[in-house]
């Protein structure tokens, strides 16, 4: 009775085993899925919040016109919602030149006023010499992302790279705009000129 017992103990424990390891494959599976899809968008994230990051390094380096006189700095981003939400979410806790800083979205080019820093995304460059011409001579820090029209952005990111550059700097559009750049800027992006 003993030896038939144990027998049917086992035969129960191996089909159980059984059972549960195909609900065990299942749920490693999704499981795993999910932390791939998850890796995934931060990582797409993570993009668009070092992104910001260098918006707010850059213009910890950049002295406007009448500085004393500024109350808050306003940065529009002429961007898709996503990136506005980096840079809006990095402005709530950040400051430049120790004053807050407001944040504008604009969905058009004919939206777009005089901001202290203008960004202008990736998916938005074919407007960028039409940003240029509403911003022109007005003390403005415009920012491009991989534009193919560099001439009409002070500053230029590259494609985000640990081991390259990570921006251009038009010192000429600077100095037309009345920005003076830091030299650690300078160091950082390098002159086109």
């Amino acid at each position: 009775f003993l030896q038939c017992t144990c027998r049917l103990l086992k035969n129960e424990k191996l089909y159980i085993m059984k059972y549960f390891s195909k609900y065990y494959i299942l749920l490693s599976t999704v499981f795993i899925l999910c932390f791939f899809t998850q890796n995934a968008f931060s990582q797409e994230r993570s993009e668009e919040d070092k992104r910001a990051m260098y918006i707010f390094n850059i213009a910890y380096g950049v002295s406007w016109e009448n500085a004393e006189n500024i109350n808050s700095y306003t940065i529009g981003v002429f961007s898709s919602k996503p990136e506005f939400n980096s840079i809006e979410k990095l402005a709530a806790s950040s400051v430049i030149n120790g004053k807050p800083v407001e944040v504008i979205r604009y969905t058009s080019y004919t939206q777009i006023q005089a901001n202290h820093i203008v960004y202008v995304s990736r998916n938005e460059n074919a407007y960028l010499g039409m940003v240029y011409e509403r911003l022109k001579d007005k003390n403005v820090l415009i920012i491009s992302d991989r534009s193919k029209e560099p001439q009409f952005s002070v500053i230029n990111f590259r494609k985000l790279d640990e081991s390259v550059q990570q921006f251009d700097i038009n010192t000429h559009l600077a100095e037309v705009q009345r920005l003076k750049i830091s030299t650690q800027i300078l160091k950082l992006g390098g002159s086109r000129e």
